[in-house]
């Protein structure tokens, strides 16, 4: 038997996320408001603790969407009775999203290839059913146009081919382009965000929700291909800091700590049945949907004047 964790330390971890999130969605809806505009200046540490409802939209749009995430994959494990905990957020609240997501933690082997792939797979689609409904509502809040005069300095999100997709049936057209670009809503942000999340978890590396798919459909093979990826992100993110752009450093630091403390998934207790058909076609959505998500420079400072 397995004695259940305990649920104060979710609870916890949670409420300081949520103040983490807030403060950091209040920061930028105080700098769109133009009450900050020096992100440096000491205003912009202080004034977000008195207007932490300025990032109520913010902070619910990614909660909900790390919460459908996590949540997907702790009640398709219960399912399977394997034994998780609830999710753990981890705060960071001088980071740009003031989060780094969250985590369940598994308290032994998966049971075989079929609860670790229906597993892995369904934070990533429970996550994007609500991410993409919440950036086309971001977006329709969101302005089109060339950089506010006031603004030298802005954070360019990346762009994904969904992410490109879902602006043009928005806004009728490719952005960024001739000098005009979309300026995000706070749920337009957060929703980007969770893209973000979603596409890093859908790596092909150790046990992020990729490498449980990759490994449920091809056993130990997959290790080759994490390594693969962990190689490609290393050598991608130092071409890219060469090449002068500081997104490299994103992708640099995933490479690292996916090489030290994440490079092989370990095998579930049966690693011998084979994965039926539905789940093989399944697994071709996942790989689309990674091409779909992937951000080669996921978000960086540029100098517009």
């Amino acid at each position: 038997a397995h004695k259940p964790g305990r649920a104060w330390l979710n609870v916890v971890l949670f409420l300081v996320t949520l103040f983490s999130v807030l403060y950091i969605g209040a920061g930028y809806a105080l700098q769109d408001a133009g009450l900050v505009p020096n992100p440096e200046s000491p205003d912009a540490l202080m004034m977000p603790l008195t207007h932490l409802h300025w990032g109520i939209p913010f902070a619910v749009t990614l909660l909900g969407i790390l919460l459908a995430h996590e949540l997907s994959h702790y009640f398709v494990a219960r399912r399977y009775g394997s034994p998780v905990s609830l999710p753990f957020f981890i705060p960071m609240p001088f980071s740009i999203i003031g989060t780094m997501g969250a985590v369940i933690v598994q308290r032994a082997p998966m049971r075989n290839r079929k609860a670790l792939f229906d597993i892995g797979i369904a934070g990533p689609l429970g996550g994007l059913i609500v991410a993409i409904p919440l950036l086309i509502l971001g977006l329709a809040l969101s302005s089109v146009g060339p950089p506010p005069p006031d603004i030298d300095v802005a954070l360019q999100e990346g762009n994904s081919l969904l992410y490109l997709g879902i602006k043009y049936l928005v806004f009728g057209k490719v952005l960024p382009s001739n000098g005009e670009d979309v300026w995000l809503s706070p749920v337009a942000f957060a929703a980007w965000a969770g893209l973000l999340v979603t596409m890093i978890n859908l790596i092909p590396v150790g046990q992020l929700d990729g490498g449980h798919v990759s490994y449920a459909l091809l056993g130990r093979h997959a290790w080759s291909i994490g390594y693969a990826a962990i190689a490609a992100m290393i050598g991608w993110g130092g071409w890219l800091l060469m090449s002068g752009n500081q997104a490299g450093g994103f992708w640099l630091t995933w490479g690292f700590l996916n090489l030290f403390l994440n490079p092989r998934h370990p095998p579930p207790l049966n690693d011998a049945t084979k994965l039926d058909a539905k789940r093989l076609a399944l697994g071709l959505l996942v790989l689309a949907l990674f091409i779909l998500l992937f951000m080669p420079a996921p978000l960086r400072e540029i100098q517009l004047r």
